[in-house]
């Protein structure tokens, strides 16, 4: 591998990187709120400058699954190995002091000698990064496992055995030698007969700063209660005078050449080293270790995280079993004596050819809103190159997350909320394709029924049209009761509905008849359950007829 090119530990080459940063993907503000994102962003982000980098690389969702797979054998090689993820952590900040020289060394108002200085200096600390790098490669390769790690293993390699790498070794203590010879400069002043200074000259320059006190100070019997004052400081007007300035900065530079050029035309040899690949690398490397730690902390409190199988995009397809909402397990996490498996009910999920468009049904606080949530988090975390909160999955990447959750009626809204809902849905058929994976919440519940199952119906058979993923979240049980006859509308298509439920099961062992039915907060495929179980939800709450009868008969407001 030449030493010209560049590595990357998020992208398989430079041509997927360039591909995708020319795609311009705009990240989505509903997209991050609805789903929760900026939570996740917060937890892998080990350092506040990685923080808006990561969100994008989270939110832009890649949708190559050559570079997912990529990203995702990293990571498993920095869980496994976490000696490694602790020395890589330990050598950030030498790859950020590389990054800050580099700034530095391009500073305003910077003259050539000092830039030239700089550029030393930030050959040190490459040469630093590059050490460190090889001695950890060199105990952790044999382990390594990831094509990514092996091939970053490869660059060092080939670095640090290079000519030009190696001739840089030898010669920087010989440049830093020069460098410090000129930490002391002698100025000679010549007086007259008063010892009014006249004139002044650079006389030599030393090794070794000057430490000793005041000569002139004692000749002339001045009293200096400043330390940091004496010197030449008795004459600072006198040489602050532009003639004098001019001559003495004059003299200064023409040393400065004498000593100080040399050194550049020299080092100038090394910059086709490219630095930047290595500065680059500091936060690809912090991504990999924040998300370690962040799944380390998980699976610790007892969650499962699971290693996806990238599936070709072309496939449309989402496997997982056990999923869990990672929102929810975030929130325990920090808990102590809780089992987040325990804790948080975990579903199936299952989008392919024998469903991808999800009509989901269920009472209020049943979890359907956090079930969509839970299939919108596991895309993002798959795309970003993360594991998912399961217990093993298959995923096909999207090309777009559309989320539209339910909210509060707000006064901005200019059109209401029935308004606001219907520019959202219409972007979906402007911006949707096959691959893209479509989640709503409750659309449409600000309409009368009537109305808003006559709405919610014509945006299905669109998106059954478009073929992308979907669940669509609903009270419309008759959406979901009208499935087969929606799906023989399209007998061509590869994108069926399904109907789910979730979160009801009757207990017939309940003593108390309002709580025989109970949520249990699973989604299971199943015909729409609402007019079954209307009313062991009304006596939950006291509102079966029975029971308001008999209230208002206490009440004595009837016979």
């Amino acid at each position: 591998m030449k030493n010209s090119q560049t590595i990357h530990l998020l992208w398989p080459s430079d041509k997927c990187k360039e591909e995708y940063e020319a795609s311009n993907k705009d990240i989505d503000g509903s997209f991050i709120k609805n789903l929760g994102v900026e939570q996740i962003v917060e937890e892998i982000s080990i350092n506040e400058k990685y923080r808006n980098e990561i969100r994008n690389l989270i939110c832009f969702l890649c949708d190559d699954y050559t570079v997912i797979k990529y990203r995702l054998d990293i990571l498993e090689d920095f869980l496994r190995l976490p000696g490694l993820c602790q020395r890589l952590e330990e050598v950030l900040p030498i790859m950020n002091r590389l990054k800050n020289e580099k700034i530095e060394l391009y500073s305003l108002g910077a003259n050539q000698f000092r830039k030239i200085a700089w550029q030393l200096d930030k050959l040190y600390i490459y040469v630093e990064c590059i050490e460190e790098m090889k001695s950890i490669f060199r105990e952790y390769k044999k382990d390594m496992k990831s094509d990514g790690l092996l091939r970053l293993c490869g660059y060092i390699e080939g670095i640090s055995s290079g000519d030009t790498y190696q001739s840089l070794k030898r010669e920087l203590p010989k440049f830093r030698n020069q460098i410090e010879e000129m930490s002391f400069v002698t100025i000679g002043i010549n007086l007259d007969n008063t010892l009014k200074p006249v004139e002044a000259v650079f006389l030599s320059v030393e090794s070794k700063p000057f430490k000793k006190q005041s000569v002139l100070s004692n000749f002339l019997g001045l009293k200096i209660t400043n330390e940091d004052n004496q010197g030449i400081s008795q004459f600072h007007s006198f040489l602050n005078k532009p003639a004098f300035e001019k001559a003495l900065f004059d003299d200064l530079e023409d040393i400065f050449k004498a000593s100080i050029l040399p050194i550049g035309t020299a080092i100038r040899q090394y910059t086709k080293l490219n630095t930047e690949a290595i500065t680059n690398l500091a936060l690809e490397i912090g991504y990999y270790i924040g998300a370690s730690k962040w799944i380390h902390k998980l699976t610790s409190a007892g969650l499962s995280m699971c290693k996806p199988t990238a599936l070709p995009k072309e496939k449309r397809e989402c496997k997982i079993k056990n999923l869990r909402d990672m929102i929810l397990a975030m929130d325990g996490m920090h808990l102590t004596g809780v089992n987040l498996n325990e804790k948080i009910v975990s579903n199936d999920i299952e989008f392919g050819t024998q469903g991808r468009v999800y009509i989901l049904t269920g009472p209020n606080q049943g979890g359907k809103t956090t079930y969509t949530r839970s299939i919108g988090l596991a895309q993002v975390l798959f795309q970003a190159g993360l594991y998912v909160p399961g217990s093993a999955a298959a995923i096909s990447p999207v090309d777009w997350i559309c989320t539209h959750f339910n909210e509060e009626e707000t006064p901005d809204v200019n059109n209401g909320r029935l308004g606001e809902e219907s520019q959202r849905l219409a972007e979906v058929f402007e911006k949707a394709t096959s691959y893209s994976l479509i989640l709503l919440n409750e659309t449409f519940s600000s309409t009368s029924p009537g109305e808003g199952l006559y709405l919610a119906e014509d945006i299905i058979k669109g998106i059954v049209m478009v073929g992308c993923r979907t669940v669509f979240a609903t009270h419309f049980h008759e959406l979901a009761a009208n499935i087969d006859v929606i799906n023989s509308e399209f007998p061509e298509s590869d994108t069926r509905l399904i109907s789910m439920v979730a979160g009801v099961e009757r207990d017939e062992d309940s003593e108390n008849e309002a709580f025989r039915v109970k949520r249990t907060y699973k989604v299971i495929p199943s015909p729409p359950q609402g007019l079954s179980y209307a009313k062991d939800i009304a006596r939950m709450y006291g509102i079966s007829l029975e029971q308001i009868t008999e209230k208002l008969q206490i009440r004595g407001r009837i016979k």
